[in-house]
C-alpha cells in the first residue's frame, strides 16, 4: 500500500498531534489494511479517535 512509507504516515501522524514512531507491524505491513501510530496528544483538546483516508 502506497500510505505504508513512514513518512507518509508521519504526516498523517502531525493532523492529530506529535508522531512518535509508526508500529513495527505497519512497517512490515503485517496488519493488512490498517496502520498503527504512536502519536503523543495533549489530553486538555478533544481527541480524534480516528483518522480516515480514502482511496481514490
Amino acid at each position: 500500500m502506497e500510505y505504508y512509507g513512514e513518512s507518509v504516515l508521519f504526516v498523517l501522524g502531525e493532523t492529530l498531534d506529535q508522531p512518535i514512531k509508526v508500529d513495527i507491524q505497519t512497517m512490515d505491513v503485517y496488519c493488512g489494511r490498517f496502520a498503527r501510530i504512536y502519536v503523543e496528544i495533549d489530553l486538555n483538546l478533544s481527541i480524534i479517535g480516528q483518522l480516515w483516508i480514502h482511496d481514490r
